[in-house]
């Protein structure tokens, strides 16, 4: 009988390659597994795709709520932001997903836990080092790390797939690397790669509108707060999920809250990667939090000046009034 491998699929260019490669590589038996954190349609089709390149089933395993009380809402009561601007998008969501993963393959009887994590990056430290502290008896494998992967950029995992008679869900000029939650999105590759190009938002955005195509109209909104969680959104009581939700359909119309930077890695390399978020409101609401913490009014009146914004030369940032001035929920244009 096969060893098994539980491979952290999300579908993407990386874990779609990832599933043969285990196969021809180690022999074994591979067993997707998708945690859904908020991806939306993002899950749409992976069972076909996954079957089709090889996997003998997968897991989708739903922690929205989890991840949202557990470990989102932790965040916003203690304002965590690293490096001044990222809000922790990817970071919190990888104690959870190693959790799960986890889970399966000791319920599967796996041996190894497999992960499409590049050797570059932090997220390779965060799925490695959960796993290691929950089951220390499973091996690891670290696709990017390993000697017998031979492929070295997204377009040679494109030619690989097509050799494979694997058909990719998107085409070569929009493989980007993405990480979606119901926290955020974020995106690495193509041009964004090279600092002194543009990011090409026609491609990019998902959550949100570039501001050339911004709505004219202000949005209105007003969050309440108790024990520094939001528990309403314009007078009405929801989950903290629930308003999470809400309010990223009010961002996939406006230009909000996107965040271009250039993140630090614990593994020191000499390039720092370029990465842009489009934060699903965590700005708005952190920044919001911030300023109700400090000033210690519990609920605030914010007006999202989405049109101010379509001038390339004075984009505005969303503006929050509070006790001290304008300017809690900067957002920014790279």
């Amino acid at each position: 009988m096969k060893e098994k491998v539980v491979l952290a699929y999300s579908g993407g260019l990386d874990t779609t390659a990832i599933i043969p490669w285990l196969k021809e590589n180690y022999d074994c038996e591979v067993i997707c597994c998708c945690i859904d954190v908020g991806q939306k349609e993002e899950l749409d089709g992976l069972e076909e795709r996954a079957k089709a390149c090889g996997a003998s089933k997968l897991y989708i395993k739903n922690v929205v709520d989890e991840y949202v009380e557990n470990y989102i809402m932790p965040t916003v009561q203690a304002d965590a932001v690293f490096e001044y601007k990222y809000l922790l998008g990817t970071a919190t969501a990888r104690p959870l997903i190693a959790k799960v993963l986890v889970d399966v393959a000791r319920q599967e009887g796996a041996t190894a836990i497999c992960h499409g994590a590049t050797g570059k990056g932090n997220d390779q430290i965060r799925f490695e080092l959960g796993i290691k502290a929950l089951a220390p008896e499973l091996k690891i494998i670290a696709a990017w790390r390993d000697p017998k992967w031979t492929m070295d950029s997204r377009e040679s995992e494109i030619e690989y797939c097509r050799a494979h008679g694997i058909n990719l869900p998107f085409s070569a000029d929009n493989s980007y690397s993405r990480d979606r939650n119901i926290w955020h999105i974020s995106h690495e590759g193509l041009e964004l790669e090279d600092p002194s190009c543009a990011p090409n938002y026609d491609h990019l955005l998902v959550l949100s509108n570039s501001p050339e195509k911004a709505p004219e109209e202000d949005v209105h909104l007003s969050i309440d707060w108790e024990k520094g969680v939001p528990v309403a959104l314009n007078g009405e009581k929801m989950s903290q999920r629930e308003i999470l939700e809400k309010l990223n359909e009010i961002k996939e119309i406006n230009n909000i809250c996107n965040v271009g930077s250039c993140s630090g890695y614990l593994i020191i390399i000499f390039n720092p990667d370029r990465t842009e978020q489009m934060l699903s409101y965590p700005a708005f609401m952190q920044r919001a939090g911030c300023s109700v913490s400090r000033s210690c009014i519990w609920s605030f009146y914010g007006i999202l000046h989405s049109a101010d914004q379509k001038s390339t030369r004075n984009r505005k940032p969303a503006c929050v009034p509070w006790k001290y001035g304008w300017g809690i929920c900067q957002c920014y244009d790279f």
